[in-house]
């Protein structure tokens, strides 16, 4: 057994028992991220899935992990699952660090993506608003995957529609808009 103390759980003159532990040590070269999963997405979990960590203190660089256990055991109070990753490299972590973690769940390509705001209720049916011939037109959409900031359009949408992003609460179909050169954006989800 090799690595570094990284916590001593006992001090001189105490009682021990056959299940108390005495020394934490850290082993070099392979860091361990552990999460805390609500017991919902159990279903959504494998081994080897990828996660995304990113850190306020490593600036704008993205660290990707795998799992690489999954508890059998749902915490009675919490619900949660505890959720064991490795990084896929070496990094410059310390122990106890709070980091920012994305578990990807699904990953799809060629599929179109909108802002979340751009999507509204309308008719009780999620609905974009585009500009056909500098009139607002609604249209009912299906959504597939979510972000916080994106969401992705199953239907409703065709590549190249001049969707309305900002401002829908203030317009209705039939309004006459007038269209605005769009800012460059891509996304992936």
């Amino acid at each position: 057994l090799s690595g570094m103390i990284t916590k001593r759980h006992l001090t001189a003159g105490s009682l021990v028992g056959p299940t108390t532990p005495v020394l934490s040590i850290s082993q070099s070269g392979e860091h361990e991220l552990q999460l805390h999963i609500p017991e919902k997405q159990l279903p959504r979990l494998h081994l080897g899935q990828l996660i995304q960590v990113r850190s306020p203190i490593l600036a704008d660089q993205k660290l990707v992990a795998s799992i690489k256990e999954i508890s059998p055991i749902v915490g009675s109070q919490t619900r949660l699952i505890k959720v064991k990753a490795t990084f896929q490299k070496d990094i410059s972590l310390k122990i106890g660090m709070v980091l920012d973690c994305q578990i990807i769940l699904a990953e799809k390509t060629k599929t179109l993506v909108l802002p979340t705001e751009a999507v509204v209720e309308h008719e009780n049916k999620p609905t974009i608003f585009v500009a056909v011939n500098n009139k607002v037109e609604a249209r009912p959409v299906t959504l597939g995957l979510r972000t916080p900031a994106e969401v992705e359009i199953l239907t409703g949408l065709t590549q190249g529609d001049s969707v309305i992003i900002q401002g829908n609460a203030f317009i209705k179909p039939g309004d006459r808009v007038q269209i605005q050169p769009s800012l460059s954006r891509t996304s992936t989800l």
